[in-house]
């Protein structure tokens, strides 16, 4: 499998990856103890297992472990010494500390498998040594010790986080090596059950469920110290497309490379969690000025800008960030998520590869997105959509050859909303797809009418939203609709821009096949604002271009403008395709157009979109501009 440069000397271990302890220890936890992973190294891979029920944990001999007894009880020790073989005992490391700071003074330079700690030690004034050993070394499996059995203190030893509970009177050596055997094996599974739950496996950061335990006691300690606390939500920019070209694998390895370089950004107290996908978040405290967020914001995109090293060739992956501050922005950890994650589109919708703080503004803007939402909803139940028809009309004849369909939305708030306030909301929550088959079924009706009626020429050109026409099923949504209406084919003109037909190659190919086979024409709209390929019009049974309103509407006074929307009209005719003018507002664009022979005007120098009966009453009085 193909590797990257900076994981050469990466731990694919979750355990050893913990940005942030928890407790007192500055240790990892570990995932096997010391003297299992000793027994390991020494037999190689194929070391075998404890088996315990249906699970196996890699706990090692007897004789690899070490044991600290925490305790006054000498004569206890000298027992526990007489009971064990003496050709294990030999071997086992087995240590005494009579109280709290001297076992804590070894345990900070040496490695135990197991704490046994005397209860007794409580009540000679050392306080509940049970409790302070668990959260100062919470990797360490403990094992209490008891004058006597207590049914109710072994219950609560164990609440406490210790793996299992003895008593002094008459323990022989097995059965003191099965209960650390089985101590060492229980806080294994806990500690793994721990990783699982909050670790994330692929790259060993938090995952979202640690990251808001961290952001809320982060919150808490800057409550207390009053202090500047930043947390920065980061996305990658365009990931999905390196994971479909590339594979799984390399998608892997690079967020793994991206955990890395984000650790390598921020101060070892510093939190760093992968929150989902390609999405990273960072909490940083106690910064002195908001410019200190800056610069590490900064900071991380220029460490993801860094290209990545894979099989040879170089992956290139930026990241927006988006950053919320406390106290300044106020609310709880789940507040300044939102916080965050409102930045972080931000950031995106202004270009991507930067990072953007967090406004209140912003949730208005959401609160306000979301009304309208709503407000889409409503209307298309309501039928509160209409459809307003702009007319084509022909550059030889001066007569309308054919109309424009485009929907308008007749909100009882808001009044008549043109489709630029709420197009692009739809197109964001999805239901544009709905709508659009609904302007496409009310458009395909109108234009079999006035076919019919004899009332207006029955050519429409419908607008489609990317969404639309990528789905798999457009095609056979369209000939049914045809089908429906009984519309000519030939009549239906379908307007998608340059990128929406090279988004996707393959879709768009059977798509345009389906349709030009069924009769139906292509429009590309915008002609000469998208992509650059041209490959397309002679690839796909493209029918006519569409020179784009910026064009026009300085074309008799801008040089440039007036070379581009002449090449546009020469090249589409050197390529057997049609050509329609858009925007045409005066008589100067107009002869400017007819004299380079453009087949059909747009704009209002003749209407502006009217409705269906309107437009009918327009036609009537309508008279040619030759």
């Amino acid at each position: 499998m193909p590797g990257f440069d900076d994981v050469g000397a990466y731990d694919s271990s979750p355990a050893r990856k913990i940005v942030r302890g928890r407790g007192k220890s500055t240790k990892s936890p570990r995932k096997n103890s010391p003297g299992a992973e000793r027994f390991m190294r020494e037999q190689g891979a194929d070391a075998a297992p404890l088996v315990v029920g249906a699970e196996q944990a890699l706990v090692g001999p007897a004789s690899q472990w070490s044991i600290l007894f925490i305790g006054e009880d000498g004569q206890y020790l000298a027992q526990l010494k007489q009971s064990i073989p003496k050709s294990t005992l030999s071997q086992i490391k087995l240590e005494q500390a009579e109280n709290l700071e001297n076992a804590f003074s070894l345990l900070d330079t040496s490695d135990f498998d197991v704490v046994i700690i005397d209860l007794a030690l409580r009540q000679k004034g050392e306080g509940p040594a049970l409790q302070a050993v668990v959260a100062t070394y919470p990797e360490v499996a403990i094992i209490v010790l008891s004058e006597f059995y207590d049914e109710a203190i072994a219950l609560d030893a164990l609440r406490q986080g210790a793996q299992e509970y003895l008593t002094k009177g008459g323990l022989p050596g097995d059965t003191l090596l099965t209960t650390v055997r089985y101590a060492i094996h229980r806080k294994h599974w806990e500690q793994r059950l721990v990783e699982l739950s909050q670790y994330d496996q692929l790259t060993g950061l938090p995952n979202r469920i640690l990251f808001q335990d961290r952001l809320q006691q982060a919150l808490r300690d800057a409550a207390r110290s009053n202090a500047l606390l930043c947390m920065i939500f980061i996305d990658l920019d365009r990931f999905k497309d390196i994971n479909e070209t590339l594979g799984h694998a390399v998608g892997d390895l690079l967020l793994q490379v991206v955990s890395t370089r984000l650790r390598a950004c921020v101060r070892s107290g510093d939190t760093v969690g992968r929150l989902g996908g390609d999405e990273f978040g960072v909490i940083t405290s106690d910064l002195g000025t908001i410019a200190e967020a800056g610069y590490l914001a900064r900071r991380i995109i220029e460490a993801l800008n860094e290209p990545f090293e894979c099989a040879g060739d170089k992956i290139h992956c930026t990241a927006s960030l988006g950053i919320t501050l406390h106290p300044i922005d106020e609310g709880d950890s789940a507040q300044l998520l939102k916080n965050s994650a409102l930045a972080l589109y931000r950031a995106k919708d202004t270009g991507r590869n930067r990072f953007q703080f967090y406004d209140s503004a912003m949730n208005r803007s959401v609160q306000t997105r979301k009304n309208v939402e709503t407000q889409i909803r409503r209307a298309l139940d309501l039928d509160q959509f209409t459809l307003h028809y702009q007319p084509n009309v022909d550059s030889r004849t001066g007569k309308v050859v054919g109309s424009e369909a485009l929907i308008r939305w007749e909100s009882p708030e808001r009044g008549l909303v043109l489709p630029g306030e709420f197009i692009p909301i739809a197109e964001e929550c999805g239901l544009i797809v709905p709508i659009g088959e609904w302007v496409l079924r009310k458009a395909c009706a109108q234009a079999s009418a006035w076919r019919d009626s004899g009332r207006a020429p029955s050519r429409v050109a419908v607008n489609l939203s990317p969404l639309q026409f990528r789905r798999p099923d457009f095609a056979n949504t369209v000939i049914s609709i045809l089908d429906e209406s009984g519309l000519d084919p030939r009549d239906l003109e379908l307007e998608i821009t340059e990128n929406v037909v090279m988004a996707d190659f393959k879709t768009t190919e059977y798509s345009l096949q389906a349709l030009y086979d069924h009769g139906v024409r292509l429009v590309i709209d915008d002609f000469g604002t998208g992509y650059s390929s041209l490959t397309y019009l002679k690839r796909f049974p493209v029918y006519k271009l569409k020179i784009d309103r910026s064009f026009i509407s300085e074309v008799n006074v801008n040089n440039e403008d007036a070379a581009i929307a002449n090449a546009i009209i020469k090249m589409a005719h050197s390529l057997n395709l049609r050509v329609i003018g858009e925007g045409v507002e005066t008589a100067e664009q107009m002869e400017f157009l007819k004299q380079r022979q453009c087949d059909e005007y747009q704009g209002f120098l003749f209407a502006k979109p009217l409705p269906p009966e309107t437009f009918e009453s327009w036609l009537l009085d309508f008279q040619p501009l030759t």
